[in-house]
């Protein structure tokens, strides 16, 4: 993957890691607001 990669959107329910092995999923009010 290109370090210079960055997201330009969000979709609800995508996943995200977080502290390494935790993952959380994006709300639709995060994905509306992003």
């Amino acid at each position: 993957m290109d370090s210079q990669t960055f997201l330009d959107s969000l979709t609800p329910g995508m996943p995200i890691v977080y502290g390494g092995n935790k993952v959380t999923h994006v709300s639709e009010q995060l994905a509306a607001a992003f």
